[in-house]
């Protein structure tokens, strides 16, 4: 369930936004086996087309209630709670997660590594 969480908060994002550019709207997600902090784990990357995440704010996106959503009217719509689950998942397994610009469409690129929970 967590996973899933994660998962759909970062690809709804990732759609929503990249409707926000004249780009050619385009949304990536990559899942791999990858070790981190010495153990076996799985990072998802989830990348679009969108304007991206402004520097300014990269820190402030995962706190609850905190959005950058809006209508056409540039009022602002959504909970502000998507990303503030996805870092409580990573926070509760021990992860870790980063988002910067994704190099090939231009807009934010997401990852998030979660620890094997086998391991």
């Amino acid at each position: 369930m967590d996973i899933e969480c994660v998962i759909i908060n970062l690809l709804t994002n990732a759609y929503y936004f990249s409707k926000q550019s004249s780009r050619e709207r385009c949304v990536a997600a990559t899942l791999r086996s990858r070790k981190a902090q010495g153990r076996r784990g799985f990072e998802l990357i989830v990348a679009d087309s969108g304007p991206g995440v402004a520097k300014a704010i990269r820190d402030r996106i995962w706190d609850p209630l905190f959005t950058t959503k809006t209508d056409d009217t540039g009022r602002q719509i959504g909970t502000g709670l998507g990303l503030a689950l996805v870092d409580a998942v990573v926070q509760d397994t021990e992860g870790a997660r980063a988002v910067d610009k994704d190099p090939e469409f231009g807009g934010a690129r997401f990852t998030v590594w979660l620890p094997d929970a086998g391991a």
